[in-house]
């Protein structure tokens, strides 16, 4: 439009300059919509919507003032702009134009910012110029553009608005305020760039705080600390030199400079928040610093008298990456990646380094295990690993690693020893190591300890050679897979304490271990048996007490602890134990010496004493609190504290290091006890029973003094010594082990007891031998025929054995020993059996035995998949094997059996009134382990139960062709039971031709007569409650 199009309609002389007064008189949206250049495809958002929106923002279209002059009126303007009625060529309306807009957050009047072509935000297309004679004044003709693809443009409408003259009064704080934006824009940008204030340390100053880790909050801590923004600055150089440095430079910036002046427009400096008063605030870990900008002086005056000052402006500077992320460190993300260094193992032998491929899973498990102790400090763990990596272990911190040193405190790698596993990882085996990772306060250079931060990890530590026992290097049984030296020592030693002669240890080494039965097994059923690999069987057979009775548990055991099989009872499971008080008989001659024994029974838990070392190892891996409130409560159940008795929360705190000074106030109710046992293993203390039974020696008590003074670690440490097996070495002889038995103390305070059970775990390798390996393991026990022993050469053997030296040589070979206890003398290794001991020279007499040595071991393997990979020592035993086709002694024998197994529970158990029952009682003995020097009591029992000819009757009219005998003997029970009578019933059948023979003779044929077979049942007689007889659960042993 020309100017004579609005001569005509207005009158002249109107203003020269036009300065538009209101928004309503600002812009006007042509009628007609442009379309689009593009086909469009609906996505639920209208690709117009963004730039329909960014047009209808101008407020005002004004002259640019570095263009024209902000003192030209209309008439220099069209003639610098227009030939004619043409616009010039040479001009370019966005050179020559700025629009303005309205902040959001201040309502206050901004031009927007410089157009750039490229980027995908829409952008102002000026189209068209026109002027207007009549109201001297210019319309511009624009409209927002942006590319949405390579192709495709969306367009907004066109608007028409008048163009202002530039008025400094209106548009220059306009100016000054974009370009306190751009500053702002400026700072973030460059806030944004910075990296981790870490990597900025290794990149400064060394005489900055090199290798700390900053974060938000310790930063707003230092800062904060200033008294002024002079000081602020002076602490951020020392943290943050960048920041300081782009502050510097932005004072400076063109953004901050006057047009044409070369003066600042804002004075920027520090401020305080006015609702936290802190130069720093932080929230979710985002730093917020705050610029106070302030108009100069320069800036006031060119804005002129009139101009109303409004205030600050303070400028909230997020110290955050373009993504939204503290640029501090952010500690949940450090620690969650926090883990040791891959593992580099070693490859060469060297004077301090080892092979892993040339160790044992099973030693090197086992010996990790024996670390259990939570006293020993972290480093013996790494002391056992680092040998074997090329490089120490130590934490991984990823991309921190050049900026933390490798002894920075305040952060550490825990192991969790107990908790160790070894497993198999397709035939190989991984030792999985847990441990933590603890981060504390320090860590950031504070004085506190406070743990920030923890995790669980595991460590794999893979590579372990094949484990080969090197000793039992034999074909026929292949590469024997040994769980652990320790293990293998254990499981090795049955007895526990060898004191067998050189002639009974050679026999035993070259022959096997002699295991003779009255009634053996046939050749052919041994051999049918092992054809079919019934081992299970045949294992059961040689167990029965009526023949063998080859005690295969005291290796089983051990194999089910490795396996995760033994059934362990909780403290509730025991606190219905009986508890059973007795005395044991250390010298025959000398009653003095016998020692008061407390022990729990159960016919459920502990059968042997393995499984209670099995027990005592998983509790010796516990924290020694928990030790200590299980030993109380143990006590109570033993006996020694009354059942009421309260710990009171003595053993709740973390204090560790005081269980001895804490138990040792906790004096017993019972103080004449010296023995703790379970199921009476304590009969068979100096072999198997060892590992279960506790006792504290006088020699130990008096070596430990008084316990009041003493820390866990003084008494774990004095007790190191007593470790017993100990690779292949035995450091204590049976006679030792004895003394000290024979000096056991009298508990007095738990802390005594507290003490017997960790000498018990000193002596034992903290019970390695029954660490489980896996709790998805299963058994199976083998058995392979060795080699036939002729009758000529056994009785050679026996004879080297049986052989005694003349009086000089026995006084030269034998040491003196001491008096043996009395129980000590059933466990001797060549009477196994529970039946009378007969010389093993009577046992070979028969024309029709052979002898052979039979091999077992144990095959252990997943039970998921069912492949065994493990195997035991091999362990021999010398059996003799009939060779009848039918042997009568069988026959019977599983007749017997079959009757026994099948027999009614009224028939063994009784109950009866009280005169009943104390006529009884006056049968029996209290003696224990005494049978043999005892009479039997058939007859009189009989007259007072008159029941018991119906067991009798039982066995009599099922044999009715056999000659029977029927022998009772009172149960050691009786010493330590009021409320139950037990007796042993032994029924025998007997030899009937011999025993004719014997009657012909003259002679008595009870005495006389050969035992073909024999079974023992148990007979037990209850007070009742209504003097009625009544029937109870069928038992027998």
């Amino acid at each position: 439009m020309n100017s004579s199009s609005f001569a005509a309609r207005i009158k002249k002389n109107k203003r020269k300059v036009l300065i538009l007064s209101s928004f309503l008189t600002g812009l006007a949206f042509v009628g007609i919509t442009a379309g689009i250049s593009f086909t469009f495809k609906y996505n639920g958002k209208h690709p117009r919507e963004e730039v329909q929106q960014f047009v209808k923002k101008v407020k005002y279209v004004a002259f640019n003032p570095e263009k024209i002059s902000e003192n030209s009126d209309f008439l220099a303007i069209k003639s610098l702009l227009f030939d004619g009625n043409t616009l010039k060529n040479t001009i370019k309306l966005d050179e020559y134009l700025i629009p303005y807009y309205f902040s959001e957050d201040s309502k206050q009047l901004v031009k927007f910012a410089q157009q750039n072509q490229k980027t995908s935000s829409p952008v102002f297309d000026f189209v068209d110029l026109n002027f207007d004679d009549l109201n001297q004044n210019f319309i511009i003709k624009f409209r927002a553009r942006q590319q949405i693809t390579d192709q495709k443009i969306a367009y907004s409408d066109f608007v028409l608005s008048p163009v202002s003259f530039y008025d400094s009064r209106k548009f220059l704080k306009a100016d000054f305020n974009f370009a306190l934006q751009k500053i702002t824009e400026k700072i973030e940008e460059a806030v944004s760039n910075f990296n981790t204030i870490v990597s900025n340390f290794s990149e400064e100053n060394s005489d900055l705080a090199k290798n700390h880790l900053y974060r938000a909050l310790d930063f707003a801590a230092k800062i904060n600390s200033s008294e002024n923004s002079s000081q602020v600055e002076q602490n951020l150089a020392q943290i943050f030199p960048n920041f300081t440095d782009l502050i510097s430079s932005i004072r400076n910036s063109k953004e901050n400079l006057i047009p044409d002046k070369n003066t600042r427009i804002f004075d920027i400096n520090f401020a305080k928040d006015a609702a936290t008063n802190q130069f720093v605030s932080v929230q979710n870990n985002i730093a917020t610093m705050f610029l106070q900008a302030n108009l100069t002086q320069s800036a006031l005056d060119q804005l002129g008298d009139n101009f109303e000052i409004n205030g600050n402006k303070i400028i909230n500077i997020n110290l955050e990456s373009k993504d939204k992320k503290s640029i501090f460190l952010d500690v949940n993300e450090f620690f969650a990646n926090l883990k040791l260094k891959p593992l580099v193992y070693n490859t060469e032998e060297k004077e301090t380094k080892l092979v892993i491929s040339k160790q044992n899973p099973f030693d090197f498990f086992a010996k990790i295990k024996s670390q259990s102790n939570p006293f020993l400090k972290n480093s013996t763990i790494k002391d056992l690993i680092n040998p074997l990596l090329a490089e120490n272990l130590s934490l991984d911190f990823g991309n921190f690693n050049k900026s933390i040193p490798s002894d920075k405190q305040g952060i550490d790698f825990i192991f969790d020893t107990p908790n160790t596993k070894l497993v198999n990882d397709n035939g190989k085996y991984v030792v999985e190591l847990p441990y933590k990772i603890v981060l504390y306060e320090s860590f950031f250079d504070n004085n506190s300890n406070e743990i920030i931060n923890q995790k669980d990890l595991i460590l794999r530590i893979e590579g372990f050679g094949l484990p080969i026992n090197s000793n039992i290097a034999s074909s026929a049984f292949g590469n024997f897979l040994i769980p652990g030296t320790q293990k293998g020592i254990i499981y090795q030693q049955e007895p526990l304490f060898d004191n067998k002669s050189a002639n009974l240890s050679q026999f035993i080494s070259t022959f096997g271990e002699p295991v003779f039965a009255k009634v053996p097994l046939n050749k052919e059923e041994l051999d049918n048996l092992i054809l079919k690999r019934d081992y299970k069987a045949l294992a059961d057979k040689l167990s029965l007490p009526s023949s063998y009775n080859y005690n295969f548990d005291n290796f089983e055991a051990k194999v089910r602890s490795w396996s995760g099989q033994t059934l362990i009872p909780n403290l509730d499971d025991i606190s219905r134990f009986k508890n059973l008080q007795t005395t044991t008989s250390i010298n025959s001659s000398n009653s003095s010496q016998n020692l008061a024994v407390s022990s729990l029974v159960s016919n459920t838990f502990f059968q042997n004493p393995s499984d209670v070392a099995t027990f005592f190892a998983d509790y010796i891996q516990q924290e020694p609190n928990k030790i200590a409130k299980t030993f109380f409560e143990l006590a109570k159940y033993f006996g020694l504290l009354d059942q009421n008795r309260s710990s009171l929360q003595i053993f709740d705190d973390d204090l560790q290091e005081d269980i001895f000074k804490k138990a040792e106030k906790i004096n017993l109710n019972n103080k004449n006890i010296q023995v703790l046992s379970f199921n009476n293993h304590f009969e068979d203390v100096f072999n198997q029973g060892f590992f279960s039974t506790l006792f504290l020696p006088q020699s130990i008590k008096t070596k430990i003094g008084d316990l009041k003074d003493k820390s866990a670690s003084e008494v774990l440490a004095a007790l190191k010594d007593q470790e017993i097996f100990k690779e292949s070495k035995t450091n204590f002889d049976l006679n030792q082990i004895k003394e000290n038995y024979k000096q056991s103390v009298k508990f007095s305070t738990l802390a005594d007891v507290l003490l017997a059970f960790y000498l018990k775990s000193a002596q034992l390798s903290n019970f390695l031998a029954w660490e489980k390996i896996d709790s998805n393991l299963n058994y199976e026990i083998v058995f392979q025929k060795g080699n036939e022993i002729s009758k000529q050469t056994l009785d050679q053997e026996i004879k080297k054995i049986t052989e005694q030296p003349k009086p000089e040589q026995q006084s030269q070979e034998q040491p003196e020993q001491p008096e043996q206890p009395e129980q000590s003398q059933q466990t001797q290794p060549s009477q196994l059996s529970e039946q009378p001991a007969e010389a093993p020279q009577n046992l070979t007499n028969s024309k029709n035995y052979e002898y052979l040595t039979l091999n077992f071991y144990y095959n252990i393997g997943d039970e998921r998949t069912n492949k065994f990979s493990l195997q035991t020592p091999v362990r021999k035993i010398l059996i003799n094997l009939s060779t009848e086709k039918i042997d009568p002694k069988v026959s019977n024998q599983e007749k017997l059996n079959s009757l026994a197994d099948s027999i009614p529970s009224a028939l063994l158990n009784f109950e009866v009134n009280d005169e009943t029952f104390t006529k009884i009682s006056q049968l029996q003995t209290s003696t224990t382990g005494q049978q043999n020097d005892q009479t039997s009591q058939t007859s009189s029992l009989e007259t007072h139960l008159t029941n018991l000819k119906n067991t009798k009757d039982y066995f009599s009219k099922s044999l009715d062709s056999a000659q029977l005998k029927f022998d009772i003997f009172p149960s050691f029970e009786n010493s330590i039971k009021t409320d139950t009578i037990n007796f042993l019933l032994t029924v025998s059948i007997l030899d009937s031709s011999k025993n004719s023979q014997a009657q012909n003779s003259g002679q008595n044929n009870t005495n006389q007569a050969e035992v073909l077979a024999l079974r023992s049942l148990k007979i037990s007689v209850k007070k009742s409650n209504n003097s009625q007889s009544s029937t109870q659960n069928q038992q027998t042993s």
